[in-house]
C-alpha cells in the first residue's frame, strides 16, 4: 500500500481509481482510501477530508510514481499507525475489540485508567517501569513498536520478521523464570 499525496478532496474514491495513472508493468490500483483529520467542534469530533489517499496495488511492487491529469505524483509507503487498546494497555488493538480485563495506564494496576487518580509524576509504565503513563508516546515500548511498523511496510515483510531487529527493552515472566538464580538466591535443591 502507499500513500499519494494532492488529490482533490471532492473526488470519490471511484473517481481516484479510474484517474490515476499507474506506470505499465506495475499492476493498477485495487483500492483507494481518503485520509480524513479528526477536528474536535463544540465538543464532538468532526471529520475532514484531507488531500492523502491511502492505494492498494494489486501487485507486490510499489510503483514510485502515479500519474494524475499528467502530472507525477510521488508514491510513499504506507506504515500502518501504532495502536494501543486504552483497556489493557497492550497493542495492536483497540478499546473497542478488547476482551481482557482492564488494566490502569496511569499506575498499571487491574482497575480501569479513566477512574484513576495517580498523577503522572506518580505513574508507573506497565512496560518499561518509568514514571510515565503506560500510553506516553516516548515510551520505549511504544517507539520500538512503532519502528517495527516502519520496517515491516519498507521490507514489506511479517511482523515476527521484523520484531527480531527491535529486542524488546523489558523481560516477559516467561524470560525471567527461564533465567539461572541470582548468586544472592542460592538454588535450593528440592530433596
Amino acid at each position: 500500500m502507499g500513500v499519494v499525496r494532492d488529490i482533490p478532496t471532492d473526488w470519490s474514491l471511484d473517481e481516484i481509481i479510474e484517474t490515476l495513472k499507474v506506470p505499465s508493468g506495475i499492476g493498477k490500483i485495487i483500492k483507494a482510501r481518503r485520509i480524513n483529520k479528526k477536528n474536535m467542534v463544540n465538543g464532538s469530533p468532526e471529520w475532514q477530508p484531507t488531500q492523502s489517499v491511502i492505494l492498494t496495488f494489486d501487485g507486490q511492487v510499489l510503483p514510485t510514481r502515479i500519474y494524475c491529469c499528467y502530472t507525477a505524483l510521488k508514491v510513499e509507503v504506507y506504515k500502518y499507525p501504532t495502536v494501543q487498546c486504552f483497556n489493557c494497555c497492550r497493542f495492536s488493538h483497540t478499546k473497542m475489540q478488547c476482551r481482557s480485563q482492564p488494566r490502569c495506564f496511569k499506575c498499571s494496576q487491574n482497575h480501569s485508567g479513566d477512574s484513576c487518580s495517580v498523577s503522572e509524576g506518580d505513574s508507573y509504565c506497565i512496560f518499561c517501569s518509568g514514571s510515565h503513563f503506560s500510553t506516553y508516546k516516548k515510551c520505549p515500548e511504544f517507539i520500538r513498536k512503532t519502528e517495527i511498523k516502519c520496517v515491516m511496510a519498507e521490507k514489506n515483510i511479517p511482523y515476527e520478521e521484523a520484531a527480531k531487529s527491535f529486542p524488546a527493552s523489558y523481560k516477559s515472566y516467561a524470560d525471567i523464570s527461564k533465567s539461572s538464580p541470582s548468586p544472592s538466591y542460592p538454588y535450593l535443591n528440592p530433596s
